[in-house]
């Protein structure tokens, strides 16, 4: 069994609504203030930067106080959140419906006398949707995973080390460092961060869970093939620069992914974190992306050494009790990229970049 019990009893109550309420189907058509959202088929609360529409207030606030939109009677809201805080059911409300993004992979380093060829880039953030039976004045703590940080490009100076970058909170794999092993070696490419991973947990149980996108292996190849994976349901696998399997393999469900295979292995995920991209040492080509994290990690991609078996790291895996739906991101891009609530989000990072923050939406 998964190390955080996922066992969750929420209280559900039944009400009369005369009109249809946020999360709907379009076919009964939607009331005033309400326009059917292409992405899910469902009446949703439009968001107006005049203030007000129809008499209904305008709704989408971005990590500040609810406000609510009365519309015949009942009372609705949509909040963006991009930071990690926590969220207090309104009076009256049993239901809501969520939208998590995981964070985006860094993307790895490249070459140093060809700046415009490309390098490893970081694993798009997976996409949550769950509708959840609430409770009023219940508390839910909503964590936004972090991008992973970015690593550096060859460095032809004499450096001793090249550092991989930073993984994202939570749950996000450190990318790969490249060591020089005597004074006077170039130093490689570093590997980019897998992305955090977002979540909405219920006490110390998490009802949703978004994997983040793996980091971007550094690459001195010039073919941008050590990808990161992106975050999903079942995380995907990161790319090889010689060979698929120099890539971490994405998570799944009930297990971290396999490390990448390559001069210098990388490493499983596990519960909850992706796994550190491994050093290279000595004339390295590259070192690998770190995984991301999730409900369960992604694996690490491999690191050259004195080949350029250059692996990105794996996407992490996502979670949900409810009505759900999932999209996993692909290539740098995250799942559900059209939504209108998403923004700049979530991301997977280009050469030498660091991936996108998660996002958090909830409305009812």
């Amino acid at each position: 069994m998964h190390s955080l019990a996922i066992v969750v009893a929420f209280l559900a109550a039944a009400c009369y609504a005369p009109h249809p309420q946020p999360g709907s189907p379009c076919e009964h058509g939607c009331p005033s203030g309400l326009v059917c959202s292409p992405a899910t088929d469902t009446c949703e609360l439009a968001a107006t930067d005049a203030g007000a529409l129809d008499g209904v207030a305008s709704d989408a606030i971005v990590d500040g106080a609810p406000v609510d939109a009365t519309v015949d009677g009942w009372s609705g809201g949509h909040m963006i959140y991009t930071t990690s805080t926590t969220f207090v059911v309104p009076t009256g409300v049993t239901t809501i419906t969520a939208k998590v993004w995981g964070g985006g992979g860094g993307g790895g380093g490249g070459k140093a006398n060809k700046p415009a060829d490309p390098a490893g880039v970081g694993g798009g953030g997976a996409f949550v949707q769950a509708k959840l039976v609430v409770v009023p004045g219940q508390t839910l703590t909503l964590v936004v995973g972090t991008g992973g940080g970015h690593g550096l490009d060859e460095d032809p100076t004499s450096a001793v080390t090249n550092p991989g970058g930073p993984g994202g909170a939570p749950g996000g794999g450190k990318g790969g460092d490249m060591v020089v092993s005597q004074a006077g070696g170039w130093v490689g490419p570093s590997g980019g961060g897998g992305g955090g991973y977002s979540a909405i947990v219920n006490g110390t149980n998490p009802v949703v869970v978004a994997g983040g996108g793996g980091g971007g292996g550094g690459d001195s190849s010039d073919t941008g093939e050590p990808f990161g994976g992106g975050g999903g349901e079942s995380g995907l696998d990161g790319g090889g620069a010689v060979q698929a399997a120099n890539g971490g393999r994405g998570a799944s469900g009930s297990a971290g992914g396999a490390g990448g295979l390559g001069g210098v292995n990388g490493a499983a995920g596990a519960s909850l974190v992706g796994a550190a991209g491994p050093t290279a040492i000595g004339n390295g080509r590259g070192a690998g992306g770190g995984g991301g994290g999730g409900y369960f990690g992604g694996g690490s991609g491999s690191s050259g050494n004195s080949s350029n078996t250059v692996g990105g790291g794996g996407g992490g895996s996502s979670y949900a009790v409810g009505m759900t739906a999932f999209d996993a991101g692909a290539g740098a891009a995250p799942g559900n990229p059209s939504d209108p609530d998403l923004g700049s989000a979530a991301h997977g990072g280009d050469r030498e970049t660091s991936g996108g923050r998660g996002q958090i939406v909830i409305s009812w």
